[in-house]
């Protein structure tokens, strides 16, 4: 059962608190999956005027044969390079960000859970980027085990969704961490001129309880949890 909210928003700064995105990262797998990503990425980069956009690939390694790359060293090139090559070529192709926002190109070999937050505590990024395939063949889970773990902000950018937020949904649990993420949001909002958001809080009922006393219990819920969490939001509405 759930409880459903809004907020308006009021004119503020484009931008607003959008400007806190001062470094991104934005994770890469040279797959169809990083248009999307990329676009995302520009867009926040615009939004935040960001300074720097760290595009990351993580590579595996190549299971050739000692043999072979002792007796034919130019069998393939180097793979840094030809993943730096493909990661220009689609930033090129899709990121229209923010024309003062510098790009960094990073190919790193290892785990990519490891390696993404290895790179973000070392270069301070304020916000991670991944992409998240429908292809089960893909690592689905990676961008939820980035999310968990990251010392930032994390956006999750579903396979062809598309470039444009018309509708801003917050689920919320009253606490300290649905405050802050009330907060991303409406900065998200303002900036794209989006007229409000939705909030959302979600509650169980014992079962076997009528539906009629279900949603009795959930307008007390709500009355009894809500003055610790509204004067928190307020200064967003």
């Amino acid at each position: 059962i759930g409880y459903q909210g809004s907020i308006r928003i009021l004119k503020q700064e484009r931008g607003g608190h959008m400007h806190r995105y001062k470094h991104l990262l934005v994770v890469l797998n040279l797959d169809d999956q990083d248009r999307t990503t990329i676009k995302y990425a520009a867009m926040v980069s615009r939004m935040a005027q960001s300074e720097k956009v760290y595009f990351l690939y993580v590579a595996g390694d190549l299971d050739i044969p000692e043999f072979l790359r002792k007796e034919y060293p130019d069998l393939l090139p180097p793979k840094d390079k030809l993943a730096r090559a493909q990661m220009k070529e689609l930033v090129a192709k899709y990121f229209d960000g923010h024309p003062g926002s510098r790009k960094v190109y990073e190919v790193v070999e290892g785990l990519p859970l490891t390696e993404v937050l290895r790179l973000t505590r070392r270069k301070q990024i304020d916000l991670v980027l991944a992409g998240q395939s429908i292809d089960q063949q893909v690592n689905v889970m990676l961008p939820v085990k980035i999310a968990r773990k990251a010392p930032c902000s994390v956006l999750i950018v579903p396979e062809a969704v598309g470039s444009q937020i018309k509708n801003i949904l917050v689920p919320v649990d009253f606490s300290e961490i649905s405050a802050d993420a009330v907060d991303v949001a409406t900065a998200l909002a303002s900036a794209l001129e989006v007229p409000g958001i939705s909030l959302l809080h979600v509650y169980g009922v014992p079962m076997g309880v009528r539906l009629i006393l279900r949603l009795q219990f959930g307008k007390m819920l709500l009355n009894k949890i809500s003055p610790e969490f509204i004067p928190t939001i307020a200064q967003y509405d």
